[in-house]
């Protein structure tokens, strides 16, 4: 999976780091807002890696949650998702707009592939590493191209 190659998303391990995984995004998304220590807490057991000063308001929502690394100060607005089958990385100083849904994972478009055998799945996964100080979000009004622009003059990567 974390090596680009197709897998099987019912392995059993696999399957089990996604149930652990959707245990503690469902306490996290149901925890008062103000508990930071008990925020701090549940992402700690599920990331993969952060740096000092992450926030990520609720509702926050992942595949396996150990693939994804924050850098320092970053945020994540409310109801975005990480699907993590392959590594996320976001740097440091990275905000994340509301409603973003990042995504690792694909699926073969042949049926025969993306099947297999009877009960088989296969799904590959790609790596995503955005840099730092970057601007991730989603803007469907006309002056998006305008806002692009002038956050990609303050990122070493552009907007995503």
């Amino acid at each position: 999976m974390l090596a680009g190659q197709r897998y099987d998303c019912g392995d059993e391990e696999l399957l089990t780091q996604w149930h652990r995984a959707k245990d503690l995004i469902r306490d996290y998304n149901r925890i008062d807002s103000a508990n930071a220590q008990e925020k701090e807490r549940i992402l700690g057991e599920l990331l993969g890696g952060k740096g000092e000063n992450l926030w990520i308001t609720a509702p926050f929502f992942v595949d396996y949650g150990n693939n994804i690394y924050f850098g320092d100060d970053c945020e994540v607005n409310m109801n975005c998702t990480f699907l993590d089958d392959n590594v996320i990385r976001i740097g440091n100083h990275a905000l994340i707009a509301p409603n973003v849904q990042i995504y690792t994972a694909f699926h073969p478009t042949n049926a025969a592939d993306r099947f297999g055998a009877p009960g088989g799945r296969s799904n590959g996964a790609r790596a995503l590493d955005n840099g730092s100080r970057c601007v991730i979000r989603f803007s469907p009004d006309s002056d998006e191209k305008r806002r692009r622009e002038a956050d990609a003059a303050t990122s070493d990567r552009g907007v995503l």
